[in-house]
């Protein structure tokens, strides 16, 4: 039998909590965003997550919109067209957590989400549009294995001149 993953995150006691991560409810990885010159850090929340101990069992759908989320976040400039990095490098002191075995990219409109093609690389990235105005995007990590699990972040910018 596997040994469930677990996480040792510091308790309200200031004990290390040995419970699997389905049932500590560990919070997820940080979301790094980055400009073209890695000057400028974009917040993105954590919109939604589940850790479960069978695979499949946390719900891949998005109840919320996401510029509500959104909404007391100062806009961040980037130019049109530019390229934007993303990272998952950090996560909570001590814990466990994997990176994620998935991760998929979309911008959501109008309560329509369209997938954006996203570059990988050393880091992943991907282009800015090229017409100006505000951008929301929702960034979803899967986790399946030892750790079984979906997150949703969310970000927006402004693309102007």
């Amino acid at each position: 039998a596997k040994t469930p993953i677990t996480t040792q995150d510091e308790t309200v006691e200031g004990k290390g909590d040995a419970r699997p991560l389905y049932v500590s409810n560990v919070k997820p990885r940080e979301l790094t965003i980055m400009d073209d010159d890695q000057t400028k850090h974009i917040p993105s929340p954590t919109l939604k997550y589940c850790w479960s101990e069978v695979p499949g069992e946390c719900k891949e759908e998005l109840n919320m919109d996401p510029k509500e989320q959104l909404a007391n976040l100062p806009d961040f400039i980037v130019k049109p067209s530019s390229s934007l990095t993303y990272s998952m490098i950090r996560a909570n002191p001590g814990s466990t957590l994997p990176l994620p075995t998935n991760i998929e990219l979309f911008s959501h409109q109008d309560g329509t989400y369209t997938p954006v093609e996203v570059q990988v690389g050393d880091e992943a990235s991907f282009q800015a549009p090229a017409e100006e105005g505000t951008f929301v995007y929702v960034l979803k990590a899967s986790y399946e294995g030892d750790v079984n699990g979906i997150t949703f972040y969310a970000f927006h910018f402004r693309v102007r001149l």
